[in-house]
């Protein structure tokens, strides 16, 4: 009776899903690109319903128009946006490749392969001043002529915007040549309502299983197989000067599989992600900017970090002399991904996955990582699989590591639960003593036992509040021993008003390794959308181990005579002692080839700061001078330049 029951339950949720949306390919003309949807322009093309509000299942008040059409060399797509207030169309970023938080924009999603889940789509974003953001499935380098370009056109009116769009299909990765079926989902976001429209409609949980699927697509052949890119870097300092030099090389072995090599990337001018002070018991895990790891950075994802380990974290690997990466696809659902950094010193690492998707919710993979020293060896081994059905996945890892001779296993069991405004996870951990794969993210080792993380998130459309949204997190894990490791809980709660004022509040409790921790934690933030005028602070306040402890910051973010941003950000953190942080940012959009950005960091009676122009993000020669060292302590006399060369 009991097992009638759930799978009743389950063919119920299952039932949820709507029917797949099917559409035909039409070819058209090319049109003329000049954001206006001219007579006749766009006859022959895919006219799409309208784009629906996942919230109420119905078009909003502001209704858009898409249409699609195709030829042998682009993906076309017109968006007409009506706006019943014009004038309160918000966009404010200018430079390509800014993010569109708190704006008007549109999107095209598309997923060549069909796999309909959301590492498979690339995404091309466009606001309402032309301002153009794309994101391309497996992860691409900034270099125009390695990302790839494409065009967008914007105008304006009294009854809204309209936007056209060509996509080529060469900067995308692709199946093999001939017809096909493809996904498709597109998307508008109102900034002044807070609602994002799209077309089909995904649900309010985004589930991209259920996209469109645009029947008959023409794929062309492989574009330009081969790739290069040079950097010239003279280096002044007080104690001595360098000149650095390196290349990278892009060779596309086909469609669907990329092999790239790089020879003395440069690292040292990236600006890397400033680590907090706020109260942490284990290491930071932070951003990795490096553009020899964002390239095909999708295929190297072997683990979540919600899951036991991030088994590889980029940051392990430093500079090294000789990269080289092979990524893609070995047919329609089978990844590929590997990787070998070698150093002057003999030091390798290495990284390889392999993954098949079974299904948009179903998947298995095989992993490993390795760094070899002449007399020190670490490895690691493992795999993954999970299963989804409806509303419900289930999930496992395993994996093994060989430091020097010593073994040790961890591996994760999990079941999530995910519905419109919902989302629960109920995981098993463990991880052996000693478990720290060289390459790998492990925040601790020596535990076992079990979390729940439960979170509710809904979009309203009346009341004074347009966004509400609530966490519960418990953890219970224990050592080997048998002694307690860790018992924890907390809430989260946030609001954010129509007046665009973000309010949260949470309570933690947490017994670790034998030291009780009470805290609450404040925080409010005004013109939470928009960068361009945001300020706020937030609080955390409590006992540790019988000490007082509390961390707060605050600051602000503003735009300057329209072009110049400063951003002010200040942070202390009192816990058995004072630890402070000021961060100064400033950056300039001379236009959309050139900026100049700096940055000052005081910490704990240190201080760093440099200052870099920029002129770069475009097809052809790149340039930078850059006065100061970015990822420093303390502030280093140096001049730098750069040239960048990609043919």
């Amino acid at each position: 009776m009991f097992r009638k029951a759930c799978f009743l339950c389950l063919a119920a949720l299952s039932a949820l899903v709507p029917a797949q949306t099917l559409l035909d390919a039409r070819e058209m003309p090319a049109p003329s690109l000049d954001g206006r949807i001219a007579p006749g322009e766009w006859d022959t093309a895919l006219a799409l319903p309208d784009l629906i509000d996942p919230v109420t299942g119905r078009p909003p008040a502001d209704r858009t128009r898409v249409w699609l059409g195709f030829d042998r060399e682009n993906v076309y797509v017109a968006f007409r946006c009506l706006d019943s207030d014009p004038d309160r169309i918000v966009a404010r970023e200018r430079q390509r490749g800014a993010e569109f938080n708190g704006e008007d924009f549109v999107v095209v999603m598309l997923d060549p392969f069909l796999q309909k889940h959301w590492a498979a789509f690339s995404r091309f974003r466009c606001n309402a001043l032309g301002t153009q953001n794309e994101e391309i499935s497996g992860g691409r380098s900034n270099k125009r002529e390695w990302r790839g370009d494409w065009t967008a056109a914007v105008t304006k009116d009294e009854g809204g915007w309209t936007v056209e769009m060509r996509i080529p299909w060469r900067i995308l990765n692709l199946p093999p040549a001939g017809k096909r079926d493809i996904g498709l989902v597109v998307r508008r976001y109102q900034q002044r309502t807070n609602v994002m429209s799209e077309f089909p409609n995904t649900g309010q949980d985004g589930r991209l299983e259920r996209c469109a699927v645009v029947r008959g697509v023409s794929i062309p052949a492989s574009a330009k197989p081969l790739d290069l890119q040079a950097y010239l870097s003279p280096d002044f300092s007080e104690r001595d000067s360098d000149l650095r030099y390196g290349f990278d090389v892009r060779y596309r072995i086909n469609p669907q599989l990329t092999a790239v090599g790089s020879y003395k990337p440069d690292f040292l001018n990236v600006e890397q992600q400033v680590a907090g002070i706020e109260f942490t018991r284990t290491e930071r895990r932070l951003e990795d900017n490096r553009p020899f790891f964002k390239e095909g950075s999708g295929y190297f994802w072997l683990t979540s970090p919600y899951t036991f380990a991030q088994m590889f974290y980029s940051r392990r690997i430093g500079e090294f002399d000789f990269g080289t990466k092979l990524f893609g696809k070995l047919g329609d659902k089978t990844d590929v991904g590997v990787l070998v950094a070698q150093r002057s010193d003999e030091q390798t690492d290495a990284v390889f996955k392999a993954g098949y998707q079974f299904t948009p919710l179903s998947w298995a993979s095989v992993y490993g990582t390795s760094r070899s020293l002449p007399r020190y060896a670490s490895s690691a081994l493992g795999a993954s699989a999970g299963y989804g059905t409806g509303l419900w996945t289930v999930d496992g890892e395993l994996a093994e590591n060989d430091d020097d001779g010593s073994k040790a296993q961890a591996g994760s069991l999990g079941l999530a639960y995910s519905a419109p405004k919902l989302f629960t996870v109920l995981r098993h951990v463990f991880v052996e003593p000693g478990f720290f794969p060289a390459l790998g993210y492990v925040p601790f080792d020596d535990r076992r036992g079990v979390y729940l993380f439960s979170e509710y998130n809904a979009d309203l459309r009346t009341g004074p509040f347009k966004n509400q949204s609530g966490s519960l997190f418990l953890t219970h894990y224990d050592h080997y021993d048998g002694r307690a490791f860790e018992r924890s809980g907390s809430l989260d709660a946030n609001v954010t008003t129509r007046r665009d004022l973000s309010l949260n509040f949470g309570v933690r409790v947490q017994e670790f390794e034998g030291e009780y921790e009470q805290t609450v934690s404040l925080g409010a933030t005004a013109n939470a959308s928009d960068r361009t005028r945001r300020f706020g602070f937030f609080g955390n306040f409590g006992h540790r181990n019988g000490s007082e402890t509390s961390y707060i910051t605050g600051g602000f973010n503003r735009r300057l005579a329209g072009k110049i941003d400063v951003g002010l950000n200040y942070s202390r953190q009192s816990y058995r002692g004072t630890a402070e942080q000021t961060i100064l940012t400033v950056g300039s959009e001379l236009d959309d080839r050139r900026s100049i950005t700096g940055r000052v960091v005081w910490q704990d009676g240190h201080t760093n700061a440099y200052l870099a122009y920029r002129n770069a993000g475009f097809a052809g020669t790149e340039w930078y001078v850059i006065v100061g060292d970015p990822n420093a302590m303390e502030w280093r006399s140096r001049l730098a330049a750069k040239i960048v060369w990609a043919f």
